[in-house]
């Protein structure tokens, strides 16, 4: 029997306790606002946008949406940002991207100020992740605490799964598939920091699936979708799909074929309703932290 690891248990419980601590930071006259600056109408940003608004108003707190045009000059969107980054009343800064290829992405992102870079896209926040230990993980939340910034909203998202449903890294085998900067080097470092062997793969690996197929946890985040079959997989295992994809009816999908896994892992986190959520919670929780910090 496997187990299915759904997202909504983690948000909720961390919604509910979010709620009480925006409702006394506005006690406070304090309300936590995220700021959001999408440039262009990118459909996936539009829909991340739409996501993120529907989880930060749920727990009361306040959400700010720039729109730029696609044809935005770099010095525009900085000078942006260089506003969100003094406003006293902005406690995190959500930067959309990919950029349009006119923009220097790596300069932009770097001009948010760290203390509001809540998905954690700077190198400071980066740089943080490199220094972290078993103790920079508060409580059963799964909430990492970096020196600088924080940690990428879907890489913190795995560890708070794993760690809700009670499965055990500390000694394990983990094989994390996507070098990405978004999931696969921070969550590989946020793994190794709670004392998992992490094997992390990518395009240049030879023969991913013989790697993947001895890892106690598989981490999907190639950004391939239905590339994990059977023969990535070893039984008893847990799987977490990062992954998501649209087919061509609308419907969503992930890195893992699924039904392959099914009644052959221990456990598998679904696509959609398993991370996904959980990265937009994570979010939140960033922003009403930040908000607590002033």
């Amino acid at each position: 029997m496997t187990d299915i690891l759904r997202g909504k248990p983690i948000v909720d419980e961390l919604r509910s306790s979010l709620k009480a601590r925006v409702a006394y930071l506005k006690a406070k006259d304090i309300v936590p606002t995220l700021a959001t600056v999408r440039v262009g109408t990118r459909e996936d940003d539009i829909a991340y946008e739409a996501t993120a608004t529907r989880m930060i108003e749920s727990v009361d707190a306040r959400i700010m949406k720039l729109v730029l045009d696609a044809e935005v000059t770099q010095e525009e969107l900085i000078s942006t940002l260089r506003l969100l980054n003094t406003d006293d009343n902005v406690h995190g800064i959500l930067l959309f991207k990919p950029l349009p290829s006119h923009l220097d992405e790596d300069t932009i992102s770097n001009r948010i100020d760290v203390r509001k870079d809540v998905d954690g896209i700077t190198d400071l926040s980066m740089s943080s992740i490199y220094a972290i230990s078993p103790k920079d993980f508060i409580g059963k939340s799964g909430h990492v605490h970096l020196k600088h910034g924080y940690a990428p909203c879907t890489a913190e998202a795995v560890i708070k799964m794993l760690d809700h449903y009670n499965i055990d890294i500390s000694g394990k085998s983990v094989c994390v598939i996507g070098r990405s900067l978004v999931i696969g080097k921070p969550v590989s470092h946020l793994l190794t920091a709670r004392n998992a062997t992490v094997t992390m793969c990518h395009t240049g690996t030879k023969d991913v699936a013989a790697i993947a197929k001895h890892a106690d946890i598989l981490v999907a985040a190639s950004g391939q979708g239905y590339s994990v079959d059977r023969t990535y997989m070893k039984e008893g295992s847990t799987i977490v799909d990062v992954g998501i994809h649209v087919d061509d009816d609308g419907n969503l999908y992930g890195d893992v074929v699924t039904s392959e896994a099914i009644d052959f892992v221990s456990a598998i986190s679904p696509v959609p309703f398993g991370i996904g959520s959980i990265t937009s919670i994570t979010l939140v929780e960033h922003t009403v932290i930040s908000a607590e910090q002033i």
